[in-house]
């Protein structure tokens, strides 16, 4: 009989090798969320809608909408990806490699009409070569009050 200052040892349990699988499943999914969510905070595009909270501004409107194209969709992308891309933002395709995306505000009695559209070229290999990209708006229209 084990005194009082005695330690007995205990045995490690065993996890069975199912056990496990469902533990680094597991962890493992929550590795690809945690990634997930890194991405999507640290990428202005998914963050917002390419078109959206763009400078009063026009011509720095057309600037930043420029820059965030050029970001979202680099040179030598392939030609594919650019295409789904800009569809999942709502984009239409107005002519063989351009799209569009056109969108009408009223705000008491003023219509205001938002153009963006996005040109390019592609190499032979259906990589994206040259990228054009512009956002319009009529005068004094704003997105939001």
């Amino acid at each position: 009989m084990p005194g009082p200052h005695t330690h007995e040892m205990k045995r490690p349990t065993r996890i069975s090798a199912r056990d496990a699988i469902i533990a680094l499943a597991f962890i493992a999914g929550l590795i690809g969320v945690a990634i997930l969510l890194a991405r999507r905070s640290s990428n202005e595009i998914d963050a917002r809608r390419i078109y959206e909270d763009l400078p009063f501004d026009a011509a720095q409107a057309d600037l930043a909408f420029q820059a965030r194209v050029a970001a979202a969709f680099p040179l030598q992308a392939s030609e594919d990806a650019l295409v789904r891309g800009l569809s999942s933002e709502g984009f239409r395709e107005a002519s063989p490699r351009r799209m569009v995306f056109r969108r009408w505000v009223t705000r008491s009695s003023l219509t205001c009409g938002f153009d963006a559209s996005v040109a390019w070229e592609a190499d032979n290999s259906g990589h994206v070569t040259a990228l054009k990209a512009h956002y319009l708006r009529a005068l004094g229209c704003v997105e939001k009050e």
